[in-house]
């Protein structure tokens, strides 16, 4: 994990140093660090080591943190998350404002699903919404699907009939349950693509299905077909040709310089840039606190006075290609002259 740091003087050219988090214990970095005269720290990742920083009580300077806390942070920290929980709150508006007020939530074991979920039930309970029903799966979610939407019963019920009935000449078609409105799936990519395709299997027709930035595939384009009509929230850069701003040019660049690496560590190269902007632009909070910086993994706001927050775009999935859903109801002031300004300094 890195902590770069540089001079105030613009006279001087930008210096970073390089603290290793697996030599030594974070308090004893984040120490050195501010020891070294460092004028801001980027780091660290771990919300392990995010908690161990919590108990540093020396000076502070201004720090960039990349991951969310629940802890207290020390002084002058800020955090800057990508972890798909930090999402919830923008998936539970953007349902709210379509609308939907009744979903079966679905999500799989992983630590991450699992605080994904439980994040997701209470920003989406705060707007109004119900959770009708969660089901949680480890890794076979046949059976668990099929019960949840209420096939599982319409099958039992016509066996019944048959039964009672005698007869081998009634046509039935299976009828899913009528109090859900919509359908979330917190899961791991490889599990999301096998949930969406049985929701499709067993009837969930023209429920929407939402998810989180971290379902769809980063590679290639055969994937998408697994999750047909999911709607998600991300960044635009990380969508091909959905928009055209400085951090897009960049992570251009970096395509281009590192293609084996680029699919698999495209989130962390944007979470590098971000932590550039905020070094040189968080400043403007103080004076504008509704500020929207554009960043690598979508546009940043200042949440509290130590977290951010990403305002992301709509998606939806169809058959094999990723299409912007819809036009964001907030506007970003223009920073072009300040990025210009930024990159020439």
């Amino acid at each position: 994990h890195l902590m770069p740091a540089d001079r105030e003087s613009t006279a001087d050219p930008v210096t970073i140093n390089f603290l290793n988090s697996q030599e030594g214990s974070i308090a004893s970095n984040y120490h050195s660090a501010v020891q070294q005269g460092n004028a801001m720290i980027i780091g660290p990742l771990l919300r392990d080591e995010l908690a161990e920083l919590s108990t540093y009580s020396g000076p502070t300077v201004p720090t960039i943190v990349l991951n969310s806390s629940k802890q207290k942070l020390p002084q002058n920290t800020h955090s800057h998350s990508l972890a798909t929980d930090t999402e919830t709150p923008a998936l539970a508006a953007h349902m709210y404002a379509q609308g939907y007020q009744h979903t079966l939530l679905i999500s799989d074991k992983a630590q991450s699903s699992s605080q994904t979920a439980a994040q997701f039930i209470k920003e989406y309970t705060a707007t109004g919404g119900s959770i009708i029903e969660h089901v949680s799966a480890k890794n076979r979610f046949n059976d668990p699907i099929a019960d949840s939407l209420g096939i599982s019963k319409s099958r039992q019920r016509y066996a019944l009939i048959k039964q009672q009935l005698g007869s081998n000449a009634i046509r039935f078609a299976p009828r899913r349950r009528q109090d859900i409105d919509s359908i979330v799936v917190a899961a791991t990519s490889t599990h999301a693509k096998q949930i969406i395709p049985l929701l499709h299997y067993h009837f969930s027709g023209d429920v929407p299905i939402f998810g989180f930035s971290s379902l769809h595939p980063q590679t290639t384009t055969a994937d998408l077909k697994d999750l047909d009509k999911l709607t998600f929230l991300d960044s635009p850069y990380r969508i091909p040709g959905t928009h055209n701003v400085p951090p897009a040019a960049t992570l251009t660049t970096l395509k281009q310089q590192y293609p084996r690496l680029y699919p698999r560590y495209k989130r962390f190269y944007a979470l590098g840039i971000d932590a550039f902007y905020l070094r040189y632009l968080s400043y403007l909070w103080a004076l504008l606190p509704d500020y929207l910086i554009p960043g690598a993994n979508g546009h940043i706001e200042q949440a509290t006075p130590h977290t951010t927050q990403r305002k992301l775009h709509v998606f939806s999935v169809s058959k094999d290609r990723i299409k912007k859903s819809l036009t964001p109801s907030w506007r970003s002031t223009d920073l072009t002259k300040i990025y210009d300004l930024v990159l020439s300094t």
